[in-house]
């Protein structure tokens, strides 16, 4: 009698882990995506980390007032008709070539006329 005991126990015991398994099968079945690494993951976590670069502000646009653009136009035409030696020209067309550098230098560096 003393043995009919103990395997009435283990068959409790065996019910218990039996029932116990099958929750954890059950999990496991339901939760499949949860639990592995998906491709996307792992390629996410296998890039590498942008660097965080430091914002350059530009330095704010210069003005430039008329007279001042005047100025420069007229040394500009003055060289002009000193490469021709004043001979065989137009002063006329040494402002506008003038006139045409010296806006080309101002916009490439970022001059503005006011």
């Amino acid at each position: 009698m003393t043995t009919k005991k103990p395997s009435k126990s283990k068959s409790k015991k065996t019910t218990t882990t039996a029932a116990t398994s099958k929750k954890v099968k059950r999990s496991a079945e339901a939760l499949p995506e949860q639990t592995a690494l998906t491709p996307v993951v792992v390629e996410t976590l296998a890039a590498p980390m942008p660097v965080a670069r430091p914002v350059v502000e530009a330095p704010p646009a210069r003005t430039l007032s008329r007279a001042e653009f005047m100025v420069l136009v007229r040394k500009e035409a003055y060289r002009c008709a000193a490469r021709r030696n004043f001979k065989n020209g137009s002063p006329f067309q040494d402002w506008v070539n003038a006139e045409a550098a010296v806006s080309g230098k101002l916009a490439a560096q970022g001059v503005r006329l006011s």
